[in-house]
């Protein structure tokens, strides 16, 4: 678990990381060139030219390493960093890039491999093939679809039915507790709780906050991801790459095609990796969630979509706030939402035979593009519990922008 004075220095260091770096190809170390040539099949005669600086990233160093053969020049990517948090970290890479890349091989980066320098061996690395990418916002059915595709194709299909995965993965050097799990309560209670626990780390305890945490883990997440999973209903596991933002979202310049890269995988519950789209700083909004519901069916009881929604959202507006020491707003962000789920269900699990029993409709959060601003409402219907009909999106909001 990183401390809070640790995660400041990463934070902190992020600019100063970009000026390091060296076209020397003393730089590349005996490990990262064994690796290369090994994954790479590169026979003798291929060239190292240069390694650079490329992109940006606030924990990592970034490399571009540039290799020329019998005049065909040959690409590949690399991040490194120090110590335990980047074994893990970059481990966590790895092992997640590798099974997307089985997914999606037209679209994720090919890994080559994780390692540690051998002149350092405390620092590690990741390696990968290179692609230059243009930054801009993906195309809403372009990039849809391929989520979709790979919600569809590794449904079911994780080791043992299991939820988790079979390494450590995090966001950004917090690491969530992903450990296999029976069901999809209890995995991503855990990983509440750690985010949780690293926010208290870097922020401080709080009374108020105390409150909120305990009614948000006796009430509100049993009340909304408990009837997933009883009374008749199910979800199965698929594999889900939890930080899908448009910085890890960008086109190549080659070919333009699509490449989605940064996973931080685990066996989870397919709207959760929606939880991104939702904050109005990442762009990726109504539009994108709508494409998404037309593409695939939501999970019963869809009248709890919208906040089931919220409650995925809300771990990565708890991360925001671990990744910003001494920015109290970003606190005050994520404790307002979770007050307003636990005055929706103040009653918990126990409440929820009662809402579906008595209300002849569901509530649902509405953009109003002209007010620029969100609302809420009662759509009507014979039934709170119904088949979507993929031809009518669903609604859905934003929060903690």
């Amino acid at each position: 678990m990183a401390g809070a004075e640790e995660l400041r220095q990463l934070t902190l260091s992020a600019k100063e990381k970009l000026s390091l770096g060296s076209k020397q190809l003393d730089d590349l170390d005996e490990n990262v060139l064994a690796a290369k040539m090994k994954a790479a099949e590169l026979p003798p005669g291929t060239e190292f030219i240069s390694i650079t600086p490329h992109g940006v990233s606030s924990f990592n160093e970034t490399w571009r390493i540039e290799t020329i053969l019998n005049g065909q020049v040959l690409l590949y990517f690399m991040k490194s960093h120090e110590g335990d948090l980047g074994r893990r970290s970059l481990l966590g890479s790895f092992e997640s890039e590798k099974l997307f890349h089985e997914y999606e091989p037209e679209h994720v980066p090919r890994p080559i491999a994780f390692g540690n320098y051998r002149r350092d061996p405390n620092t590690w690395f990741f390696l990968a093939v290179f692609h230059d990418m243009v930054e801009e916002l993906p195309e809403v059915d372009k990039f849809v679809s391929i989520v979709a595709r790979y919600h569809r194709e590794s449904l079911g299909r994780s080791p043992g039915g299991k939820w988790g995965f079979h390494t450590e993965t995090g966001l950004p050097f917090v690491q969530h507790d992903n450990d296999y799990q029976d069901t999809w309560e209890s995995l991503f209670t855990n990983m509440m709780r750690k985010m949780l626990e690293e926010e208290e780390i870097v922020h401080g305890q709080d009374d108020e906050l105390d409150e909120l945490k305990r009614d948000l883990f006796e009430k509100v997440m049993p009340r909304l991801l408990r009837p997933m999973e009883s009374g008749g209903r199910s979800i199965q596991p698929c594999l889900i790459h939890t930080d899908l933002w448009p910085g890890n979202l960008l086109p190549d310049v080659d070919t333009d095609r699509l490449m989605i890269y940064d996973s931080r995988a685990m066996w989870g519950h397919n709207e959760c990796d929606l939880g991104t789209w939702r904050a109005a700083r990442f762009t990726l909004g109504p539009a994108y969630v709508n494409e998404y519901q037309k593409q695939m069916s939501m999970s019963q009881p869809e009248g709890d979509w919208s906040d089931r929604h919220a409650l995925y959202a809300l771990r990565y507006e708890v991360l925001y706030a671990v990744l910003f020491p001494g920015e109290e707003n970003l606190r005050r962000v994520f404790m307002d939402e979770i007050r307003r789920l636990v005055d929706k269900y103040p009653d918990g699990l126990d409440g929820f035979q009662g809402e579906y029993d008595e209300k002849p409709g569901r509530e649902v959060t509405v953009y109003d593009d002209e007010k620029q601003s969100y609302s809420s409402r009662v759509e009507w219907q014979p039934s709170a519990i119904t088949l979507h009909d993929a031809s009518r999106p669903l609604e859905m909001g934003v929060v903690g922008a």
